[in-house]
């Protein structure tokens, strides 16, 4: 967990981490988009 919890700090995660969100947020506007169209 202490090796888990100091990998979720470093900056290459936190990129990971932004970069999963944009992809989930992106998927969802586009999904809700096509769908209310």
């Amino acid at each position: 967990m202490k090796t888990f919890t100091s990998f979720s700090l470093t900056p290459a995660a936190a990129l990971f981490l932004a970069f999963a969100a944009a992809v989930v947020v992106g998927a969802v506007v586009l999904i809700v988009t096509i769908g209310g169209a």
